[in-house]
């Protein structure tokens, strides 16, 4: 983990990862199985929309709302690069060109 995360803070964290209808939700659990902060991101062709970050009180300003914004990020990086997802987007915009 980054060197950004409060000395405070102990790393030792799991991160669950769902992506299921384009909403990929984010739960960051301590080693205890306490949750420290939880957010999901909704996926479009051309946006991604973060929504409900929540920070539990006792590990605010100590780093887990970092993680999960992070790992959204990085979970819609990955969305949007799948070739699949690459092809539908140039389909529905040639489509859309052709009827204006």
């Amino acid at each position: 983990m980054g060197s950004w995360f409060s000395s405070e803070w102990e790393p030792t964290v799991t991160a669950a990862v769902e992506t299921a209808d384009g909403v990929t939700h984010v739960r960051i659990l301590c080693a205890d199985g306490e949750l420290a902060a939880c957010g999901q991101a909704g996926l479009t062709d051309s946006a991604c929309v973060f929504d409900q970050i929540v920070t539990e009180p006792a590990h605010q300003r100590l780093g887990p709302g970092t993680v999960v914004m992070d790992t959204l990020t990085n979970a819609a990086i990955e969305i949007w690069a799948r070739p699949s997802r690459a092809g539908g987007s140039m389909k529905r915009s040639a489509g859309r060109s052709s009827h204006h």
